[in-house]
């Protein structure tokens, strides 16, 4: 049997490897890969930060469609087959007598129309239930076979038309009777209530994830294609050996600017997060949102900065 030849590698879901302890039994050196079968993930390392070789890239253009090819030539269409006699026509039979149609009577008198009652006050309408669970459908039958068609019977002989009867001389025509009077028109129903005001719209964050992090990581968050108003700057980190990151946010219309400060902050939390003191909360449209950091200690695995607006 052939040597196989394999990588590091974890089967545990969110594990990732080490670049900064040589002694983990999780490092990996500059250039070697490791691999998470459970995330279907493929990382390096460039000496100092973790490289996720792994991740889903952008999808290309499509590319331009072909030419069609020609078209092949039409075969020859065959003979048509003569056409079968047509049956001899059975006699027409004669038609029945029709008989005479009666006199008209007269019209009675139309009587009179009532007043209109007063319309009453229009009741509330009652909030909508919730809309119950559509059950599932049900396997479909087999569908029966179709029964041969039975032979057409011979067709009968049609009778011979009969005499058109006499009409009958008109009916006088009734009186028309007198018009009633109008009723009176109701009163307008009373104006319903105005619904009350729906909830304010979810607040979109918007954030990324740093592994294993330097003091002088420097990544763009976002772009603004309108202006926006940051509510929260929050942020969490994964490690051990009193993590710690000194961070700043930024932001400027040129990415390679100094910058304005949004916000800063040295985060230590690695359960809930900590907020960050904000600064200048509007940013107009047409900014870049960038994150930089300037201290790094303990053994830091992943940093973590979320901005709510």
């Amino acid at each position: 049997m052939a040597n196989k030849f394999q990588i590091k590698r974890t089967t545990v879901p969110g594990r990732v490897p080490n670049t900064t302890n040589s002694s983990n039994s999780a490092y990996i050196d500059v250039g070697e890969l490791a691999i998470n079968t459970a995330d279907g993930l493929l990382y390096s390392s460039d000496g100092s930060s973790l490289i996720t070789l792994g991740e889903t890239g952008f999808t290309g253009s499509q590319g331009d469609i072909g030419f069609t090819g020609s078209r092949g030539l039409q075969g020859f269409t065959g003979s048509q087959g003569g056409t079968g006699f047509t049956g001899s026509k059975g006699d027409q039979g004669d038609a029945g007598t029709t008989g005479f149609t009666g006199s008209k009577g007269d019209q009675g008198v139309i009587g009179f129309t009532g007043s209109k009652g007063d319309q009453g006050v229009i009741g509330f309408t009652g909030s909508r239930g919730a809309t119950g669970f559509t059950g599932s459908k049900g396997d479909q039958g087999d569908i029966g076979f179709t029964g041969s068609q039975g032979i057409q019977g011979d067709t009968g002989f049609t009778g011979s038309k009969g005499d058109t009867g006499f009409t009958g001389s008109q009916g006088t025509t009734g009186f028309t009777g007198s018009r009633g009077d109008t009723g009176f028109t109701g009163s307008f129903g009373a104006t319903g209530f105005t619904g009350s005001a729906g909830t304010n719209g979810v607040t979109l964050p918007r954030g990324v994830s740093i592994f294993d992090p330097t003091s002088a990581e420097d990544i763009t968050l976002f772009y603004t294609d309108v202006s926006v108003t940051v509510s929260e700057v929050r942020a969490v980190l994964r490690g051990s050996s009193s993590p710690s990151v000194t961070y700043i946010i930024k932001e400027a219309a040129d990415r390679s600017a100094t910058g304005t400060t949004v916000a800063t902050a040295t985060v230590t939390n690695t359960t809930t997060g900590a907020t960050a003191t904000i600064s200048n909360s509007t940013i107009a449209s047409g900014r870049y949102v960038w994150v930089e950091t300037s201290a790094q200690s303990g053994t830091v695995a992943e940093f973590h900065v979320n901005l709510s607006f």
